[in-house]
């Protein structure tokens, strides 16, 4: 349901955690890159990592907002460019949310290789035009052809961005293979 409440570094590879921590968190484009804090009916609080797609539109995975029974959180806070405790763009709440129609419509439903895990979150303010915000494009280079990816996000509750670069490909109708570690809320 939403993230998990904490996590424990892993590295996909089984090797020593590769990513690096991100210091500078109120430049671009760290600093559209945002903490979800997640409070759902049942009590508990859960995070995740979104990103800004405009000045109040923020794109995450849908399982971040929709748990597989359908219920979503009571409250969304977001904080772009989280460093530690510091919040150095303030916090924006949801409005709206919107999941992809076909979340949880494939055979692989609801688990990392689910194609329908995208949600748009609204917010209450436009923080992306302090933050600035990234745009959306077609996958480059062809069908499978590897690209250079960067993911950055939020891993467990940890409050701090934490980053790695490798190689990706495209497979399974638009999802992306990577061997770049993460862990559940990034």
């Amino acid at each position: 349901q939403g993230s998990v409440p904490f996590s424990r570094p892993e590295s996909l590879l089984k090797d020593a955690d590769r990513r690096v921590l991100v210091d500078e968190t109120t430049t671009f484009p760290n600093s559209a890159i945002c903490l979800l804090d997640l409070k759902y009916p049942d009590d508990k609080n859960y995070s995740g990592t979104g990103v800004l797609i405009g000045p109040h539109m923020l794109l995450t995975c849908a399982h971040n907002v929709q748990d597989k029974s359908g219920q979503r959180p009571q409250k969304i806070n977001i904080y772009p460019g989280q460093n530690g405790n510091a919040a150095p763009f303030g916090c924006a709440s949801a409005t709206h949310i919107f999941v992809k129609n076909d979340y949880g419509s494939s055979a692989n439903r609801h688990t990392d290789a689910d194609p329908g895990d995208l949600a748009v979150i609204l917010l209450d303010r436009n923080m992306g035009d302090e933050t600035g915000w990234v745009g959306i494009k077609p996958w480059p280079n062809g069908k499978g052809a590897p690209v250079e990816l960067n993911i950055t996000g939020y891993p467990g509750r940890r409050g701090h961005q934490m980053m790695m670069v490798g190689e990706g490909e495209d497979f399974m109708g638009g999802l992306i293979a990577h061997k770049i570690d993460t862990e559940p809320g990034q």
